[in-house]
């Protein structure tokens, strides 16, 4: 027999809380409870810089970042889930807590320290989810084309709307 669930309610699939319906608050509490549970870890423990960002980059950010190709969330799900996170880096990296995230965030380019971003990581997973798709003519990818031309139609630029810079409208005589 099979179980029935709500819409509402996310069930797993390949390590990824999904729902009909399109709301991942438990995708969002699984993911917190992960950032937790690192941070509880990261600040009872005697590792040095070196090996606090090694582990920041090599365990969490995967654990974290893993999901997000399937699911959509807000800029504010996304903070609150690296949150716990950046509690327990920051003093390991002999950081203030109140460092502008500007500073936290930006490349080394910029003179910033280099972390990575929630937020970021879950446009940039979305992006190579769709451009490989787009690469693979799958399915998906001629779904996705469809839109980006029907898109393109409607927004009546004269450059593609997903190109870098501001677009030029088209003249309408």
């Amino acid at each position: 027999m099979v179980p029935r669930i709500e819409p509402t309610d996310g069930f797993r699939t390949l390590g990824v809380y999904l729902t009909p319906a399109g709301q991942y608050k438990k995708q969002v509490k699984i993911l917190r409870a992960h950032a937790e549970m690192f941070k509880d870890q990261l600040m009872s423990s005697s590792l040095t810089q070196s090996e606090a960002y090694c582990c920041y980059m090599i365990y969490i950010r995967p654990k974290i970042s893993y999901p997000l190709p399937c699911v959509s969330l807000t800029e504010q799900q996304c903070r609150h889930i690296q949150a716990p996170i950046l509690e327990a880096i920051l003093p390991k990296l002999h950081l203030n807590h109140h460092s502008p995230r500007a500073v936290l965030f930006a490349s080394s380019r910029y003179r910033g320290i280099g972390l990575a971003e929630n937020y970021a990581d879950f446009g940039f997973c979305h992006l190579q989810y769709m451009i490989g798709h787009l690469k693979m003519q799958d399915d998906v990818g001629v779904m996705l084309l469809s839109l980006i031309t029907h898109t393109q139609l409607q927004v009546v630029l004269l450059h593609p709307f997903l190109s870098a810079g501001i677009p030029t409208l088209c003249k309408m005589d």
